[in-house]
Parts: C-alpha cells; sequence; structure tokens
C-alpha cells in the first residue's frame, strides 16, 4: 500500500484527474491507520520482551544467590519461569527464596520448580503426574525449556503418555 500510495505522489507533478486525486486521499489515511497500528504492536512487542527479559535476570540471580553455580538444567528452566505472569511468578519467587543451601539444593529447586509449572498448568497434582517430574527431568535441559514452554498447550492425557511410568 505504502508503494502504491508513493508512486501516486511521486506522479503528483504530472496532471492528475480528481478519481486518482481521491485515491490518494482516501490512501492516506489507511496508510497512517496501518502504520500506526504496526508501530503500536511493535512497541507492546519489546516492552513484553524487556518485561520477560527483566524477570528472567531476577529468577536467575535469585537462583544463583541460592544455589550458587547454576546447572544446565536449572538455567533451562528459567525460561519458562520467566515467562509467567507476575502474579503466578511472584508467590513462586517467594518460595524459591526459602530453598535452603545445601548439596541437595539444586535437585530440590529442579524438582519444585517442575513440580509447580505443573501445578499452574494442571491445578492440584495427583500421583501420575508428579511420577513425570522425574521423566521430565530427565530430557536434555533445551527440550525441557521448550516443552515446558509449550505446557500451556498440553493436555494431562498428552503430557501422561508422551512419558509413560515403566511397569515395575
Amino acid at each position: 500500500m505504502y508503494n502504491l500510495q508513493a508512486n501516486l505522489q511521486a506522479n503528483q507533478d504530472q496532471k492528475l484527474d480528481t478519481e486518482e486525486r481521491e485515491l490518494i486521499m482516501a490512501l492516506a489515511p489507511l496508510y497512517r491507520q496501518q502504520l500506526d497500528a504496526a508501530l503500536q504492536r511493535g512497541m507492546e512487542q519489546g516492552l513484553q520482551q524487556g518485561i520477560q527479559q527483566g524477570q528472567r535476570l531476577i529468577i536467575e540471580n535469585l537462583l544463583q544467590t541460592r544455589l550458587g553455580q547454576l546447572t544446565p538444567t536449572v538455567t533451562a528452566l528459567i525460561t519458562p519461569l520467566s515467562a509467567l505472569p507476575p502474579q503466578q511468578l511472584t508467590p513462586f519467587l517467594l518460595q524459591l527464596s526459602q530453598l535452603e543451601n545445601s548439596e541437595s539444593a539444586i535437585q530440590q529447586a529442579q524438582h519444585f520448580i517442575v513440580e509447580n509449572l505443573l501445578k499452574i498448568r494442571f491445578g492440584e497434582l495427583d500421583e501420575q503426574l508428579t511420577a513425570r517430574i522425574t521423566s521430565l527431568l530427565a530430557l536434555p535441559p533445551q527440550q525441557l525449556s521448550q516443552y515446558l514452554l509449550q505446557l500451556s498447550q498440553v493436555s494431562r492425557e498428552q503430557l501422561l503418555a508422551r512419558f509413560p511410568i515403566a511397569s515395575p
């Protein structure tokens, strides 16, 4: 649309008939509306990315302070956490801040994070969902992060089927 309007305006030096002038007059506000809408979407996306980056830094700093050196799995869990809305993230961070700094703290933190992401998605966890936490944590860090980011689109049945528990 911009190219059409630019061509018409460039040709303004030439004699334009009434229809062409009306077309230029009609296109100008439409172009401006589309440009404004695109700018607004860009600003909203930038703001959202900035918020997520800020949340990510807060989570990462909290975990490093509580646990010391972060494992690749803990680092992979930061991205799904940073995607949470503030009203879900804040109580979660308060609970994380109470973890004891011990040798088993990293495993506890990993389990706690996955467990709570599952609770946010599915509500209270039953035995079947709780049993899948270990299977989720066994995923390579990149896959774990991607799976948890897509958790809102995964049904309970899909999760149970994706991570079957081996029969004894």
